[in-house]
């Protein structure tokens, strides 16, 4: 089968939060906001033509209304995922997860709205700026807390969870909430629903068993450009990664401006950008990104 790789370029203000965006089979593509250009790739290296696009849910204007399509708002949404057949959607400044049926019905599926750390059941719950989401093989949605440096379960029926994380800013390794992130970005999972998360202010790419055992998957936590094996290379920023059905792992290294790949060997190379910020295209090494924040396979 043939693969895309797709990647997302966005400016944005220093406020503000690179969005994400979710592929469902054959061709649909769901998106956070502020995302200019999407490219569709193919592996032969064409650029696909876009496709029609259309406004799934949403009414233009920052809101937390729920509601049938236009008639519901959200606010900053960044990342959009399917877990069972139904979209998810991390509304970040509504501190909120929303879900939407397939007919376009948006309704809170955990948040109460207010900046919190608190478990609990759906809307009694609270976030403080959630950022990546990515659903399991049961059915269980994980988010990344960002602003609590945790990362959150929600079951199927709404029961919120902290899944790993203590709250304190770190990159220690361990079990559950004995480990610590900095600002946890993107999420991915693979086969075994291993997670790994982007962890932007550590700059590393961390990983999470099923079992909540949360180790380094790369990075040393320098800020840097270094291809090497995993645990020598380095990364500066890193908010989005992908794996693809083999357990390679890319990530989108933002300021370093890159797209970077890590093997099921441990290696970490550079698979597309420069390194200077810019917009060409070109071969691998003459290409350029600005600020590459999401990446999908």
């Amino acid at each position: 089968m043939r693969k895309s790789l797709l990647i997302g370029l966005l400016s944005f203000v220093a406020a503000a939060q690179p969005p994400k965006i979710t592929y469902q089979t054959p061709n649909t593509f769901y998106l956070g906001e502020n995302i200019t250009p999407l490219e569709p790739v193919n592996s032969g290296g064409i650029v696909e033509q876009a496709r029609i696009v259309t406004t799934f849910a949403g009414a233009g204007i920052p809101g937390s209304a729920d509601g049938q399509g236009a008639l519901a708002s959200f606010n900053l949404p960044t990342v959009v995922t399917i877990g069972n057949g139904i979209l998810y959607v991390v509304d970040r400044s509504n501190n909120k997860i929303r879900k939407i049926t397939e007919d376009g019905n948006v309704s809170t599926f955990a948040g109460t709205g207010a900046f919190g750390s608190a478990d609990g059941a759906g809307n009694a719950a609270t976030f403080f700026y959630p950022d990546g989401a990515v659903a399991d093989s049961q059915g269980n949605l994980f988010v990344s807390d960002q602003s609590n440096h945790k990362i959150r379960k929600i079951t199927p029926d709404g029961i919120v969870t902290t899944f790993a994380g203590s709250g304190s800013i770190g990159p220690v390794d361990g079990q559950g909430a004995e480990a610590s992130f900095y600002y946890p970005a993107g999420m991915a999972i693979d086969n075994a629903d291993n997670l790994y998360i982007a962890d932007y202010g550590n700059n590393k790419i961390r990983k999470i068993t099923a079992a909540g055992l949360v180790t380094t998957f790369a990075g040393t936590g320098a800020a840097g450009a270094a291809n090497a094996p995993a645990l020598a290379a380095t990364f500066n920023g890193p908010t989005g990664v992908a794996v693809d059905a083999d357990g390679n792992v890319f990530v989108a290294d933002y300021y370093n401006h890159m797209i970077r790949k890590i093997a099921l060997s441990g290696d970490v190379s550079t698979i597309a950008g420069s390194g200077i910020e810019g917009f060409a295209d070109g071969t691998a090494a003459e290409s350029q990104f600005d600020h590459p924040a999401i990446v999908t396979v």
